[in-house]
């Protein structure tokens, strides 16, 4: 068997390395791959009663204990009381401070590169480039979500594209579910709905979804915007709806865990994000069939069928909108599980490409 320590930041259901892991996880044969987690636990809704049925172990920090000294001390501890293969090293963590200490015990260990962009703002990049500079040291095998991603942070090294997987049984329209969330939300059958899921945090930029909104209804469209998702800045979106006239038409739903539901509500997914890698929403909103709209700066590897990118400045707005409506009259992707599974999405398909990195990594 082949032992996994898997490094994805941290354990929440909002992180979508953790989605992404946690749909290869159920699908691998066990028997051959298992997987362990060393990560942060943060206060959020996570994911280890899962990984302990499962098989896997789980170990941690807390969000109060997070330092360099304890993210070194914890990585040893793992390390000198059980055996692994390989280190799997999601970037950028705080985990990747310690790549270096299976690197000396002669463990392998993979980077994985999901965004393409370091942070969203200069300072921040710039340090996130400096505490990546290990990586080129300590990585014996350099992995991406998609070609953008493994570009930006292996500047020009060699590195395999793994693309994201979902359970695409899980994500496929369903009528009934759409009738009943949308009776649920106080929704008429006639509303245009435009919807996005993921960490209510600055890089996912939903701010600029409220915009689009009022654009919207300002041209005469009976629409409502749910937002599927916890996160920091929760209150700020309320209250910039509040500010803009829209608390009646927008629904911020929260963290909850059959975000597969509500894809089945909308009738336009929106992903205006600062930047991206390969993001999990995008291919599981295909999935159920949404046209799909993404900022300009999401990699375009996300695309599973006639997605558009636009720009999120002012100038883009009006754009953003026009599409919309155009897709809304065109109505969902009748062949999503085709065009899912063609573009490598599916899990079923998708896991041997893991599998084969993992082999072909300790040979």
């Amino acid at each position: 068997m082949i032992r996994i320590l898997q490094l994805p930041g941290n354990l929440s259901k909002s992180n979508g390395r953790m989605t992404v892991l946690m749909n290869i996880y159920k699908k691998l044969d066990r028997s051959e791959v298992q997987f362990d987690f060393l990560a942060t636990l943060t206060t959020e809704e996570n994911y280890i009663e899962e990984i302990k049925l499962l098989g896997g172990a789980v170990f941690f920090i807390t969000d109060s204990e997070n330092s360099f000294k304890n993210v070194r001390q914890k990585m040893r501890e793992v390390l000198s009381n059980k055996h692994y293969d390989v280190v799997h090293y999601h970037a950028i963590s705080e985990w990747g401070a310690a790549i270096d200490i299976p690197k000396r015990k002669k463990i392998k260990v993979i980077t994985h590169s999901h965004a393409t962009k370091l942070s969203d703002s200069i300072l921040k990049s710039i340090r996130n480039r400096l505490f990546s500079l290990n990586i080129f040291f300590c990585s014996d095998r350099f992995a991406a979500c998609s070609i953008q991603a493994g570009k930006k942070l292996f500047l020009g090294k060699k590195f395999t594209y793994v693309p994201n997987v979902v359970n695409l049984s899980k994500y496929i329209f369903n009528n009934k579910k759409r009738k009943t969330y949308r009776k649920l939300l106080k929704i008429d059958d006639n509303t245009l709905v435009i919807g996005n899921t993921g960490r209510l945090a600055k890089q996912k930029n939903q701010k600029y979804l409220l915009r689009i909104l009022k654009k919207l209804l300002q041209e005469g469209i009976d629409a409502k915007l749910i937002i599927v998702g916890g996160g920091p800045l929760s209150n700020d979106l309320y209250n910039e709806s509040k500010n803009l006239g829209l608390i009646n038409r927008t629904l911020l739903v929260g963290e909850v865990n059959n975000s597969n539901d509500y894809y089945s509500a909308m009738d336009v997914f929106l992903l205006p994000s600062l930047y991206e890698g390969l993001p999990m929403a995008g291919v599981e909103a295909q999935a159920n069939g949404l046209p799909s709209i993404f900022s300009n700066t999401t990699s375009s590897q996300v695309n599973v069928f006639n997605a558009k990118f636009i720009e999120t400045n002012n100038n883009g707005l009006q754009k953003w909108a026009n599409q919309v409506v155009n897709f809304w009259k065109l109505g969902r992707d009748n062949c999503s599980n085709y065009h899912i599974r063609v573009s490598g999405f599916d899990a079923n398909y998708g896991v041997s490409n893991w599998v084969k990195l993992y082999k072909e990594t300790i040979l």
